[in-house]
């Protein structure tokens, strides 16, 4: 793809990590740092009492965990940092940036580790036709890649490779291929709820170093408090989501390929590049070889490694293959790119170079269903599955409509013109509904939802009524996958996938409306699910998100009244200093237009009594606070005419997907 001028950035903006490194992508399009950072930059958190309650805040702090699907494999917990905890982590990054660098760039086996800091960004020309947005190209050596301020994609500079599939797409895999003929991939189970975050330490030191003076002050240990600190002081396991955990990790997987690559040499004479060799993506970990015999010592020394640090393999899912080294998911990938190719073929007849026109001589709807049923019959191959294919699916269709989207030629006057257009928009609509229902999953509702809103653009110079047949068929398509009575499943499994939807449909069809008696429902299970499952009990982005749905519309009193009740009822409780979730969620509502004055007084009441055990004496300290926390958003800007869904939406392909 084309890269753009690139554009320089300033190196020293440690506070940049809040945009790059310490969220999860599975987030509401609503959600993000970038006002944090703002506030960070422009010292907007003076207030008095505003910094008691970041110094009140509890060592260890509860992360807001939460669920993200993964579709027919089921979903993962993810996890915020606390902002508290965030800003200790810019310091972090101040004082040990160099020590991350050098710590991860030991072993030869990494495809994917940081390099240097980060100093410039290239923009891409697929997200430069929308709006000057910027693709998702972390930092490469070879170009140089990050972002600037607010759309950067991460502190440092990576080596070798962004994305996995690059490394499967390179000619280095083709290398790989012709010195060796067998493939081995191997899994390590649950890799990041398993770490143990002292053993940081033993791969930077060693183990008995390390137990002997745990309590010094040294990069590893200062790394070690703050990942405990970030998960309620849990020293077995890491928070999932963050490029922080990621980075936390790969020390480890670093130290791990060395012992690998000396044992085995000292153990059986076998040389790395020459009788075997290795990649390592994060934790994935592919050997080859050319025989039988080195790939088993590689992966059973593999084995004794990893176990030293508290991590095993999962046997069942190791994948191993002779040359080709080609897989059925692979066949059905590449299947399925020359299909969609046909059926945008079939579909669109081209004009000139750049102008397209609906073919409005052919059974669209036949069209439509046949590249449907090739979708189905991917799906069949053995150990293929909708899990593996959906989202490649869904990415090709969002690439295809970019490529046509400002350059499809229709004739207003001629009926069977205009009918052509709006039966293919319809039909794209059916389709993209149909593969999201079969994998549901929060990065399939992103590239579903980033399809829709490029066709809902399209269509700004028809007839309105088109517009509003495309608007009501995006909201039939979201009704019918979680509203629907037989799906009222989807609405209590997939809390977040819903809400992130919804934040799109209602950006596309501004009228939509649940009734409030669904919202209050999915509220109260969405309350009930984090009481079970988490060490908190406030839902935030269920919260913020229902609220930025409801607005102060009058028909949505009792819903925001009710979050309003359990926000109180968390922060009575002390969650305020503990949980990373109820500090979230009183700063913004705070912040939020839609929340009554006098209801925000009370909040910062009971903030207050939380931080200090007494009322306020001085009421006067309760405005002040207020006037701090409404100056300018936190981590949801209310204000819908500055937050552009679409922007935010598309600006979440900055980030890294895993």
């Amino acid at each position: 793809m084309k890269l753009i001028n690139p554009i320089r950035i300033d190196r020293n903006d440690f506070d940049r990590i809040l945009l790059t490194d310490l969220l999860p992508y599975e987030t509401p399009v609503i959600f993000s740092n970038r006002y944090f950072y703002e506030r960070i930059k422009k010292q907007k958190i003076k207030n008095s009492f505003l910094q008691e309650i970041f110094r009140a805040s509890q060592d260890p702090a509860i992360p807001y965990s939460y669920y993200a699907s993964r579709g027919i494999i089921g979903s993962r917990e993810l996890s915020v940092i606390h902002p508290k905890f965030q800003r200790e982590l810019i310091k972090f990054y101040e004082d040990y940036y160099s020590m991350i660098i050098d710590r991860c760039s030991l072993s030869s086996f990494s495809l994917r580790y940081p390099a240097r800091v980060a100093s410039k960004f290239y923009e891409k020309s697929l997200l430069k036709d929308l709006d000057e947005l910027i693709d998702d190209e972390v930092d490469h050596e070879h170009t140089g890649t990050s972002a600037q301020s607010k759309y950067s994609t991460s502190f440092f500079t990576y080596r070798r490779y962004n994305r996995l599939y690059q490394f499967f797409d390179s000619n280095e895999f083709l290398e790989l291929e012709k010195q060796f003929s067998r493939y081995l991939a191997l899994d390590v189970s649950k890799c990041f709820y398993n770490i143990y975050t002292h053993s940081v330490a033993w791969a930077v030191k060693n183990k008995d170093f390390s137990k002997k003076n745990i309590a010094s002050e040294s990069f590893e240990n200062k790394f070690d408090e703050l990942m405990r600190n970030c998960n309620f002081g849990e020293t077995n396991g890491i928070l999932v989501g963050p490029e922080i955990s990621r980075i936390f990790s790969e020390i480890i997987f670093q130290k791990i390929d060395i012992n690998v690559k000396e044992k085995l040499t000292e153990k059986h004479q076998i040389i790395s590049d020459r009788d075997y060799t290795v990649r390592r993506y994060i934790d994935d970990i592919y050997i080859f070889s050319n025989n039988q015999e080195n790939e088993e010592r590689v992966r059973a020394q593999y084995e004794i490694e990893l176990s030293k640090y508290k991590l095993y393999l999962n046997r069942s899912k190791n994948t191993s293959l002779e040359r080709p080294f080609y897989t059925n998911i692979s066949s059905a990938k590449d299947s399925l790119i020359g299909q969609i190719d046909e059926y945008f073929s079939e579909c669109l007849v081209k004009l000139d170079s750049k102008t397209v026109m609906v073919n409005s001589s052919i059974n669209l709807r036949l069209a439509t269903s046949k590249l449907i049923a090739s979708y189905k019959s991917a799906a069949r191959l053995d150990g293929v599955g909708y899990s593996n294919i959906s989202g490649a699916f869904l990415g090709i269709v969002r690439r295809r409509i970019l490529s046509f989207s400002k350059n499809i030629a229709c004739n207003l006057v001629k009926d069977s013109e205009y009918e052509a257009v709006s039966s293919f928009y319809l039909e794209l609509i059916r389709t993209i509904y149909f593969v999201l229902a079969t994998d549901l999953k929060n990065r399939n509702v992103d590239l579903a939802c980033q399809s829709l809103i490029i066709l809902n653009e399209n269509l700004q110079n028809y007839a309105p009524v088109l517009k509003q047949v495309f608007s009501r068929s995006c909201e039939d398509g979201f009704v019918g996958i979680f509203l629907a009575s037989n799906k009222s499943t989807n609405l209590e499994n997939f809390p977040l996938e819903f809400v992130s939807a919804l934040n799109v449909i209602t950006y596309i069809s501004p009228f939509f409306e649940i009734p409030e008696e669904t919202l209050l429902s999915f509220w109260r299970k969405a309350k009930e699910i984090s009481n079970e499952s988490f060490s908190d009990d406030f839902p935030y982005f269920e919260a913020v998100s229902l609220l930025y749905h409801a607005e102060n519309r009058p028909q949505f009193f009792l819903l925001r009244k009710r979050i309003y009740a359990d926000l109180t009822r968390s922060i009575k409780a002390g969650s305020l200093v503990g949980s990373a979730s109820t500090f979230m969620a009183f700063l913004d509502f705070c912040a939020c237009p839609y929340f009554e004055e006098k209801w925000k007084l009370a909040l910062i009441k009971y903030a207050w009594i939380s931080v200090h055990n007494s009322p306020p004496r001085d009421l006067s300290k309760l405005k002040a606070f207020l006037g701090a926390a409404e100056e300018l958003p936190w981590f949801v800007n209310w204000n819908k005419k500055e937050l552009d869904i679409r922007k935010a939406l598309f600006r979440k392909e900055l980030q890294n997907v895993y």
